[in-house]
Protein backbone atom coordinates (compact mmCIF):
# COMPACT_ATOMS: atom_id res chain seq x y z
CA UNK A 1 0.00 0.00 0.00
CA UNK A 2 1.06 3.69 -1.45
CA UNK A 3 2.33 5.94 1.90
CA UNK A 4 2.69 9.54 1.26
CA UNK A 5 1.79 13.47 1.43
CA UNK A 6 0.60 15.21 -1.29
CA UNK A 7 0.20 19.37 -1.11
CA UNK A 8 -2.97 20.26 -2.77
CA UNK A 9 -4.04 23.99 -3.67
CA UNK A 10 -7.62 25.84 -3.89
CA UNK A 11 -9.23 28.76 -3.92
CA UNK A 12 -11.72 29.00 -1.14
CA UNK A 13 -15.08 28.84 -2.75
CA UNK A 14 -13.67 25.18 -4.92
CA UNK A 15 -12.21 24.29 -1.56
CA UNK A 16 -15.85 24.35 -0.07
CA UNK A 17 -17.34 23.02 -2.98
CA UNK A 18 -15.59 20.64 -5.11
CA UNK A 19 -12.65 19.44 -3.01
CA UNK A 20 -14.31 17.48 -0.33
CA UNK A 21 -16.06 15.06 -3.07
CA UNK A 22 -13.04 14.36 -5.10
CA UNK A 23 -10.69 13.54 -2.01
CA UNK A 24 -13.56 11.51 -0.63
CA UNK A 25 -12.67 8.81 -3.31
CA UNK A 26 -8.77 9.90 -3.09
CA UNK A 27 -9.35 8.52 0.04
CA UNK A 28 -11.05 5.38 -0.33
CA UNK A 29 -8.10 4.22 -3.00
CA UNK A 30 -5.05 6.05 -0.74
CA UNK A 31 -6.05 5.90 2.95
CA UNK A 32 -2.23 6.23 3.82
CA UNK A 33 -1.79 9.13 1.31
CA UNK A 34 -2.07 12.02 3.13
CA UNK A 35 -3.24 15.49 1.63
CA UNK A 36 -2.46 19.15 2.64
CA UNK A 37 -4.86 21.33 1.40
CA UNK A 38 -3.71 24.84 0.84
CA UNK A 39 -6.64 27.46 0.40
CA UNK A 40 -6.30 30.75 -1.11
CA UNK A 41 -8.71 33.98 -0.93
CA UNK A 42 -7.27 35.74 -3.90
CA UNK A 43 -6.34 34.34 -6.97
CA UNK A 44 -2.64 35.51 -7.46
CA UNK A 45 -1.74 33.71 -4.51
CA UNK A 46 -3.61 30.64 -5.63
CA UNK A 47 -1.15 30.86 -9.05
CA UNK A 48 1.98 30.98 -7.22
CA UNK A 49 1.09 27.88 -5.49
CA UNK A 50 2.40 25.57 -8.29
CA UNK A 51 4.98 27.95 -9.32
CA UNK A 52 6.84 28.31 -5.99
CA UNK A 53 6.67 24.28 -5.79
CA UNK A 54 3.75 25.11 -2.42
CA UNK A 55 1.52 22.45 -3.97
CA UNK A 56 1.65 19.39 -6.15
CA UNK A 57 -1.61 19.70 -8.02
CA UNK A 58 -4.14 22.54 -7.92
CA UNK A 59 -8.14 22.71 -8.92
CA UNK A 60 -9.35 25.54 -9.32
CA UNK A 61 -9.77 28.66 -12.24
CA UNK A 62 -6.91 28.18 -14.75
CA UNK A 63 -4.28 31.10 -13.86
CA UNK A 64 -3.41 33.95 -17.10
CA UNK A 65 -0.59 32.73 -19.05
CA UNK A 66 -0.11 28.98 -17.79
CA UNK A 67 1.10 26.81 -19.84
CA UNK A 68 2.01 24.00 -17.80
CA UNK A 69 -0.41 20.11 -17.47
CA UNK A 70 -4.15 21.28 -17.28
CA UNK A 71 -6.99 19.73 -17.91
CA UNK A 72 -10.54 21.05 -18.02
CA UNK A 73 -13.28 19.89 -15.37
CA UNK A 74 -15.76 21.91 -16.90
CA UNK A 75 -18.19 25.27 -15.85
CA UNK A 76 -19.21 25.74 -12.25
CA UNK A 77 -22.47 28.08 -11.96
CA UNK A 78 -22.85 31.03 -10.42
CA UNK A 79 -26.69 31.35 -8.45
CA UNK A 80 -28.47 34.23 -6.80
CA UNK A 81 -29.42 34.03 -3.24
CA UNK A 82 -32.80 35.42 -1.51
CA UNK A 83 -33.70 35.10 1.64
CA UNK A 84 -36.99 33.20 2.94
CA UNK A 85 -40.07 35.03 2.50
CA UNK A 86 -38.27 37.70 -0.10
CA UNK A 87 -40.56 38.64 -3.10
CA UNK A 88 -38.26 36.92 -5.50
CA UNK A 89 -39.07 33.58 -3.73
CA UNK A 90 -41.09 32.22 -5.81
CA UNK A 91 -39.31 32.53 -8.60
CA UNK A 92 -36.42 30.59 -10.45
CA UNK A 93 -34.28 32.86 -12.19
CA UNK A 94 -33.84 36.53 -11.94
CA UNK A 95 -31.64 39.16 -14.33
CA UNK A 96 -28.78 40.99 -11.92
CA UNK A 97 -30.25 44.54 -12.62
CA UNK A 98 -33.28 43.39 -10.78
CA UNK A 99 -30.93 43.58 -7.47
CA UNK A 100 -29.43 46.79 -8.06
CA UNK A 101 -30.97 49.13 -5.38
CA UNK A 102 -31.03 45.71 -2.69
CA UNK A 103 -28.17 45.55 -0.06
CA UNK A 104 -25.90 43.00 -0.96
CA UNK A 105 -24.05 40.20 0.99
CA UNK A 106 -21.04 40.46 -0.59
CA UNK A 107 -17.63 38.83 -0.31
CA UNK A 108 -14.51 40.32 1.75
CA UNK A 109 -12.27 42.53 -0.50
CA UNK A 110 -9.43 40.35 -0.27
CA UNK A 111 -11.46 37.21 -1.25
CA UNK A 112 -11.19 36.18 -5.27
CA UNK A 113 -15.29 35.70 -5.69
CA UNK A 114 -15.43 39.87 -4.54
CA UNK A 115 -14.46 41.56 -7.75
CA UNK A 116 -16.32 38.62 -9.93
CA UNK A 117 -19.74 39.80 -7.72
CA UNK A 118 -18.41 43.56 -8.90
CA UNK A 119 -17.26 42.91 -12.08
CA UNK A 120 -20.73 40.42 -13.18
CA UNK A 121 -22.68 43.49 -11.41
CA UNK A 122 -20.91 46.16 -13.55
CA UNK A 123 -21.78 44.59 -16.44
CA UNK A 124 -25.54 44.94 -15.06
CA UNK A 125 -25.20 48.51 -14.79
CA UNK A 126 -24.76 48.48 -11.64
CA UNK A 127 -22.33 49.01 -8.09
CA UNK A 128 -23.41 46.20 -5.60
CA UNK A 129 -24.07 48.15 -2.20
CA UNK A 130 -22.38 45.76 0.22
CA UNK A 131 -24.17 45.97 3.63
CA UNK A 132 -21.83 43.29 5.21
CA UNK A 133 -18.68 41.44 3.45
CA UNK A 134 -17.20 38.33 5.00
CA UNK A 135 -14.07 36.13 3.81
CA UNK A 136 -15.72 33.43 4.51
CA UNK A 137 -17.45 31.44 1.61
CA UNK A 138 -19.68 29.56 4.08
CA UNK A 139 -20.42 32.26 5.79
CA UNK A 140 -22.20 34.21 2.78
CA UNK A 141 -25.36 31.62 2.59
CA UNK A 142 -26.21 32.13 6.13
CA UNK A 143 -26.02 35.76 5.98
CA UNK A 144 -28.17 35.69 2.96
CA UNK A 145 -30.57 33.46 4.77
CA UNK A 146 -30.21 35.46 7.99
CA UNK A 147 -32.15 38.72 5.59
CA UNK A 148 -28.89 41.23 5.87
CA UNK A 149 -29.12 41.06 1.78
CA UNK A 150 -29.03 39.12 -1.48
CA UNK A 151 -26.08 37.05 -2.15
CA UNK A 152 -24.21 35.89 -5.45
CA UNK A 153 -22.04 31.91 -5.09
CA UNK A 154 -21.50 29.45 -7.13
CA UNK A 155 -24.15 26.66 -6.71
CA UNK A 156 -21.64 23.65 -5.41
CA UNK A 157 -20.93 25.81 -2.33
CA UNK A 158 -24.86 25.74 -1.59
CA UNK A 159 -25.97 22.85 1.22
CA UNK A 160 -29.59 21.99 0.71
CA UNK A 161 -30.24 22.99 3.99
CA UNK A 162 -30.21 26.51 2.56
CA UNK A 163 -33.57 27.81 3.58
CA UNK A 164 -33.91 30.80 1.55
CA UNK A 165 -34.28 30.51 -2.51
CA UNK A 166 -31.31 29.71 -5.17
CA UNK A 167 -32.37 31.77 -8.35
CA UNK A 168 -30.53 30.58 -11.51
CA UNK A 169 -29.21 34.12 -13.72
CA UNK A 170 -30.50 35.33 -16.67
CA UNK A 171 -28.84 35.48 -19.08
CA UNK A 172 -26.40 32.48 -16.88
CA UNK A 173 -23.29 33.15 -15.46
CA UNK A 174 -20.12 30.47 -15.19
CA UNK A 175 -16.67 29.94 -14.40
CA UNK A 176 -14.42 26.80 -15.74
CA UNK A 177 -12.13 25.43 -13.62
CA UNK A 178 -9.02 23.26 -14.48
CA UNK A 179 -6.69 20.95 -12.41
CA UNK A 180 -3.06 20.96 -13.39
CA UNK A 181 0.27 20.39 -12.39
CA UNK A 182 3.52 21.03 -12.59
CA UNK A 183 5.21 19.59 -16.06
CA UNK A 184 5.98 15.53 -15.52
CA UNK A 185 3.62 14.83 -12.18
CA UNK A 186 4.46 11.91 -10.25
CA UNK A 187 2.49 8.77 -10.79
CA UNK A 188 0.77 9.28 -7.47
CA UNK A 189 0.24 13.41 -8.61
CA UNK A 190 -1.06 12.17 -12.18
CA UNK A 191 -3.53 9.82 -10.37
CA UNK A 192 -5.27 12.46 -8.39
CA UNK A 193 -5.73 14.45 -11.34
CA UNK A 194 -7.44 11.41 -13.04
CA UNK A 195 -9.74 11.08 -9.59
CA UNK A 196 -10.35 14.84 -9.64
CA UNK A 197 -11.43 14.88 -13.65
CA UNK A 198 -13.77 11.51 -12.84
CA UNK A 199 -15.39 12.93 -9.73
CA UNK A 200 -15.71 16.55 -9.69
CA UNK A 201 -18.87 17.53 -9.29
CA UNK A 202 -19.72 21.02 -10.20
CA UNK A 203 -23.47 21.43 -9.79
CA UNK A 204 -24.69 19.94 -6.71
CA UNK A 205 -27.26 17.43 -7.08
CA UNK A 206 -30.24 18.64 -4.77
CA UNK A 207 -29.69 21.81 -7.82
CA UNK A 208 -29.00 19.86 -10.80
CA UNK A 209 -32.50 19.88 -12.37
CA UNK A 210 -32.64 23.57 -11.99
CA UNK A 211 -29.77 24.54 -12.94
CA UNK A 212 -29.86 21.87 -16.33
Amino acid sequence: MVHGELHLAAVLSVALGVVPGVLAVWHQRHPRVDVVLHEYADLASFARALTDATADVAIGPLPDGWDGPHHPLGAEEFVVLVPPGDPLAGRKTVRLEQLAERPWVQYGRTHALAATVEDLCTDAGFTPHAAIRSTQTAAVPRLVAAGLGVGLVPANVLTPDFPGTALRLTPRRRRALSVFTRPGPHPLIAELVTVAREHARLTPDHLAEQLS
